[in-house]
């Protein structure tokens, strides 16, 4: 009868220090639960801030792209005046050449009249 005490008393302290451990697994395993999501949220948080820097270089790429834009409109404005100003000086040059004072002939260096010739 003793023995079976003992035996039983074993059993019973065996079966509390086995459910000890197992306590002891699934704390642990809570807690490795808890890193996994600390690391999932550090981990999302990092693609967060990725997108973020991502959207900011396309930001930058956008901007750049409408700062060329602008650039290649004014190189664009700055040949069209470039082409009226030749325009109107070689109407004239032609209206000096051609319908110049008393049908004479004018030499133009540099738009000005450098000397008159006779036609």
């Amino acid at each position: 009868m003793v023995l079976a005490l003992v035996l039983a008393d074993w059993v019973l302290e065996a079966l509390v220090l086995g459910l000890s451990v197992q306590a002891l697994v699934l704390v642990v395993w809570v807690l490795g639960l808890g890193v996994q999501a600390l690391v999932l949220v550090v981990w999302v948080l990092g693609l967060g801030v990725q997108a973020l820097v991502l959207e900011v270089w396309v930001l930058g790429l956008w901007v750049q792209a409408l700062v060329l834009e602008v650039w290649v409109l004014g190189l664009w404005v700055q040949a069209l005046v470039l082409e009226v100003w030749a325009i109107v000086l070689e109407d004239w040059v032609l209206g000096m050449v051609v319908w110049g004072p008393e049908e004479e002939v004018a030499v133009l260096v540099e738009g000005r009249v450098m000397e008159m010739v006779e036609p």
